[in-house]
Parts: structure tokens; sequence; C-alpha cells
């Protein structure tokens, strides 16, 4: 079931590939939060974290039902950052 979660992710993420900017403007480095680590949107919001849950078998609902202030948009910057680096 995790791997057709995270599959569902890439492939919508995927989808969203023609709009790469945008999305990944959401993802942000900045070394006074996070401790340098990649952030959504200058929150204290890792991209690591929000990766683990979404591969513990979480669905995006779920998270953001967790933590009101991310976007569905958030999420699929952080799958599709995923989908970027793996496939180098």
């Amino acid at each position: 079931m995790i791997f057709n979660h995270y599959l569902y992710l890439v492939t919508l993420a995927a989808k969203y590939k023609c709009m790469e900017t945008t999305f990944l403007t959401r993802i942000t480095l900045n070394p006074t939060i996070g401790h340098g680590k990649p952030t959504i949107r200058n929150t204290r919001y890792l991209v690591e974290g929000l990766l683990e849950y979404l591969a513990a078998g979480d669905s995006i609902e779920d998270i953001l039902q967790q933590f009101p202030d991310l976007e569905r948009e958030d999420l699929l910057a952080c799958a599709l950052i995923k989908l970027i680096y793996t496939s180098k």
C-alpha cells in the first residue's frame, strides 16, 4: 500500500511538472530555520519530515488535517523535489 501511495504522489507530481518552477518556489533554504535543511515556505516544516509522513502511508488529506497551515501544493512540491533528486 505504501508503494501505491508513493506511486500516486510521484504521478501527481509528474503531472504538475510543467509547473515545476511554481512548486519549487515553495521549497526554501534558510540557515536560521531547520538547520539549513529544505523547508516549506520558510516555516519549520522540513521537507524531509513531510516525506517521512507520506512514506509512512499518511495521505495528503491526513497531513493537511494535522497541519492546517500547509497546502496541498506544499506536499506536491515535496514529492516533486524527491522525484527530481531520485531521478538523477
